[in-house]
């Protein structure tokens, strides 16, 4: 065997692993998803005929739609708020800080988070926001308001500042 076949070989040997691990745990479950989706639903079974009435659904009833369009603006906000967050971060990581130990300081208390719970990380945004939170009492104390407010909690507002905070270090 010359040592173009080999490199080939430990190419491929090295490649199929990975590529049959991938489609396996990715790629097989999102054929599932896209294959029921396709089928009629008669409580509480779902019947393999193959039609679009669901996305029909979809498309023509107000509730789900609303629901995606909600789904959707959600998506967008967050997505636009965690690279206003991440970039400027970044940058300034990459080129901005000089000394080792604050940068390291820095991609520290960016990455430290990610091995926290995503439910811990969400609920300690709700003792931030929350009505006896941090927030509240900081609006008080310099007296923007003068009883605890409960519209910083369970709303769109909230949840994308959470899902923004969750999602900057993997912009």
């Amino acid at each position: 065997m010359n040592h173009k076949s080999r490199r080939i070989m430990n190419f491929w040997a090295l490649f199929t692993g990975p590529a049959l691990w991938w489609g396996t745990v990715l790629l097989v479950p999102y054929v599932l998803m896209l294959s029921v989706s396709f089928y009629s639903r008669q409580f509480p079974f779902h019947i393999p005929d193959f039609q679009f009435g669901n996305y029909a659904l979809l498309l023509q009833d107000s509730q789900y739609y609303d629901v995606l369009l909600r789904s959707l603006k959600i998506s967008l906000a967050v997505s636009v708020c965690a690279f206003l967050l991440s970039y400027p971060l970044a940058y300034f990581l990459a080129f901005k800080v000089r000394s080792g130990r604050l940068r390291l300081f820095l991609y520290a208390a960016t990455i430290v988070p990610l091995w926290v719970s995503y439910l811990l990380r969400a609920y300690t945004w709700k003792t931030i926001l929350g009505s006896e939170g941090i927030l509240n009492s900081f609006l008080m104390w310099i007296g923007l308001i003068d009883e605890p407010s409960t519209i910083l909690l369970y709303n769109q507002g909230a949840m994308v500042v959470t899902m923004a905070y969750i999602f900057t270090p993997f912009m």
